[in-house]
């Protein structure tokens, strides 16, 4: 089973958000602990929040 997309996407980081990465990536304890390998992780899981958000929002809701 494919993982990733073929194509990668490029995102521009403001540079407050890429301290905070480089920060983050540096502390193997928290990284350990979030199953945080790299950056990418990080981004992954952000990006992930709004089409889980999106989704709840536009889902039918089911009446009882």
């Amino acid at each position: 089973m494919k993982r990733f997309s073929n194509i990668p996407l490029q995102v521009r980081l403001y540079p407050v958000q890429e301290e905070v990465m480089d920060k983050i990536v540096q502390d193997t304890a928290y990284c350990n602990e979030h199953n945080i390998d790299s950056k990418s992780d990080i981004v992954r899981r952000s990006l992930n929040n709004v089409p889980v958000s999106y989704t709840h929002l536009t889902l039918p809701t089911k009446r009882i």
